[in-house]
């Protein structure tokens, strides 16, 4: 389903819990009856000739994109992926931390020494996911992320304000640094 929305292709689900609920949390898709072929060839043709209902949809689709969407990203899914795997096999998860830099080869080559730089009371490694001012948003928003570090010029201006507000309000680990330095301009947990 994340591919569509991400398309903007609002889902056609069965009432299977995952994809269900998430049909009904967003509204971007229909939940279709999978018991009985007749009474599903009749929703099918009834959201097919229903313009309100698709707008509808397509419009939950364009919220969905431009909230959670934001937030989700296959760096994310292979981090979530990766503490699965880590966890199955009896390891610890590994923290991850949200990296907005103006050069994304630079900030991802520091490696566990960027959740150094973000909470320095740890030796953990940690995962670091490249993502824009406006990604780092929707996951602080979502709550999806242990830690982040910023470089304040990757910023757009005019979300700098917010982005800083919402740091605060996420009380996890983080760092702002200034252009090509490692030097601390203000952080907070």
């Amino acid at each position: 389903m994340t591919e569509l929305w991400s398309a903007g292709v609002p889902a056609l689900v069965f009432d299977f819990p995952t994809v269900a609920g998430r049909v009904r949390a967003s509204g971007a898709g229909w939940i279709l009856p999978h018991q009985d072929i007749e009474q599903l060839y009749r929703k099918l043709l009834e959201i097919a000739f229903d313009t309100a209902e698709q707008n509808r949809a397509d419009l939950a689709v364009a919220a969905w994109q431009s909230g959670p969407g934001m937030a989700e990203s296959t760096g994310l899914m292979a981090a979530r992926y990766l503490n699965l795997y880590r966890r199955a096999q009896g390891q610890n998860t590994l923290p991850v931390v949200g990296v907005v830099s103006a050069s994304e080869d630079k900030a991802l080559s520091a490696g566990g020494g960027v959740w150094q730089q973000v909470d320095p009371t740890t030796q953990d490694e940690c995962i670091c996911v490249a993502m824009s001012a406006q990604a780092l948003l929707a996951n602080l928003e979502i709550g999806s992320l242990d830690g982040a570090l910023v470089q304040i010029d990757a910023v757009p201006v005019t979300l700098a304000a917010n982005l800083l507000e919402t740091l605060q309000q996420a009380r996890i680990p983080h760092r702002i640094t200034k252009p090509e330095h490692s030097e601390h301009i203000d952080a907070s947990a």
